[in-house]
C-alpha cells in the first residue's frame, strides 16, 4: 500500500506528514480531494470493491468541471488528476482468450477515452479560448490529451 501512495505522490496524506489546511485555505478543497482519494483506495485496497457512488461523484465532476479563474496548467492538473481517479477505480479490462487476441479491442476502448478526455478538457476552457478549442477539435485524427493542452498553451 505505501508503495503505491508514494508512486501516485499521496504517502503524505497517510503519514500525516501534509497537514490539512484551514477551510479559507485555497488550497483547502484540492487538498480535500486528495484526501477523500486516499481514503478510497485505502478503502478499496481493504474491502475490494468498487465505490458506485465514488465514480457517480468523479464523472459529475469531470463533465461540469469549467477552467474559470485558474490557470490553464492548473485546470488541466486537476481534470488529469481526476481522470487518473476515474482510471484506477474503472480501468480498462484486458483481453484473457486462451488464443493469442488479435482484434485490439482494449486499444481502442483507451483510444475512445482519449477522446473523450480532450472534448471534456476543450468544453470545460473559458470562452475566450473558443478559437483554440475550434481549431483542436477540426484535427483528424484529435491529438492525444496531453498535446491538446500544449496546443492551448
Amino acid at each position: 500500500m505505501k508503495r503505491a501512495l508514494s508512486s501516485k505522490n499521496k504517502l503524505k496524506f497517510m503519514m500525516s506528514v501534509l497537514p490539512q489546511p484551514t477551510k479559507y485555505d485555497p488550497n483547502f478543497k484540492a487538498w480535500k480531494r486528495c484526501n477523500n482519494i486516499v481514503i478510497s483506495w485505502i478503502t478499496r485496497e481493504r474491502f475490494n470493491k468498487v465505490n458506485h457512488f465514488w465514480i457517480s461523484n468523479l464523472l459529475q465532476e469531470l463533465h461540469s468541471m469549467k477552467q474559470g479563474d485558474r490557470s490553464l496548467s492548473t485546470y488541466f492538473t486537476n481534470l488529469k488528476f481526476l481522470w487518473d481517479e476515474l482510471e484506477h477505480l474503472r480501468s480498462i479490462p484486458s483481453c484473457t482468450c486462451l488464443v493469442s487476441c488479435i482484434c485490439n479491442l482494449s486499444k481502442y476502448v483507451k483510444t475512445y477515452k482519449q477522446i473523450e478526455y480532450v472534448i471534456l478538457f476543450l468544453k470545460g476552457l473559458n470562452d475566450g479560448d473558443n478559437h483554440v478549442k475550434t481549431q483542436i477539435l477540426l484535427m483528424d485524427p484529435l491529438p492525444s490529451f496531453n498535446k491538446a493542452f500544449a496546443l492551448a498553451i
